[in-house]
């Protein structure tokens, strides 16, 4: 469905950790929605049924929207699992398969740096995340959220009016909330992405 000007409906994959980024990832995604509608900003881990390839299925929801952005804050580097690992040298760390499937079906892959983030270098990623520290980033703010996200849209709208996007396939029929509570199936994709990194 397109809108009156011709442009299809813009599809944001927003890339984040609660423990990181939980007040910009609330705050960005209630303007995105003002703007787009809630069912234009998808996230994964709520999405993915028990049962699910998650590799796939993050794979195929990341390749069919237009823009990921990847939500860096002060902890994104280091927070750890609950082995002491640093979570993005897990193969199976969500964040890590979201934005790996992103660079590599060609999404375009917005950085924003919450809190005073900075960019992390190409030698403190993992090897396939490495393109990641190439990319132009958005700081947010909250004491200018406003104005910061004033800076994000023209570039949204560059993305709906050039390309369609690939189809949403099995996730069409499902509308996806950025902020849905966690639920078991969750928990347990986590457990097996664990298991299967070793």
């Amino acid at each position: 469905m397109t809108d009156s000007t011709g442009s299809v409906p813009l599809r944001i994959f927003m890339s984040y950790r609660r423990e990181d980024t939980g007040w910009a990832a609330v705050s960005l995604f209630d303007r995105l929605a003002g703007h787009y509608g809630r069912d234009r900003i998808f996230k994964d881990v709520d999405s993915i049924d028990l049962g699910d390839d998650f590799v796939e299925a993050i794979t195929t929801a990341v390749g069919s929207c237009h823009a990921l952005l990847a939500l860096i804050g002060k902890q994104w580097l280091t927070v750890t699992d609950q082995n002491g690992r640093r979570r993005l040298d897990n193969s199976g760390d969500f964040v890590r398969l979201e934005i790996e499937a992103a660079l590599t079906r060609g999404v375009r892959v917005i950085p924003i740096l919450v809190d005073g983030a900075r960019m992390p270098h190409a030698d403190q990623l993992p090897g396939s995340l490495a393109p990641l520290a190439r990319r132009q980033a958005l700081e947010l703010n909250p004491n200018r959220f406003g104005s910061d996200f004033q800076r994000l849209l023209p570039v949204l709208v560059g993305f709906q009016n050039s390309a369609a996007g690939p189809d949403l396939g099995f996730y069409a029929a499902r509308s996806y909330s950025l902020m849905r509570p966690p639920r078991t199936g969750r928990r347990m994709i986590r457990s097996a992405a664990r298991s299967a990194a070793g």
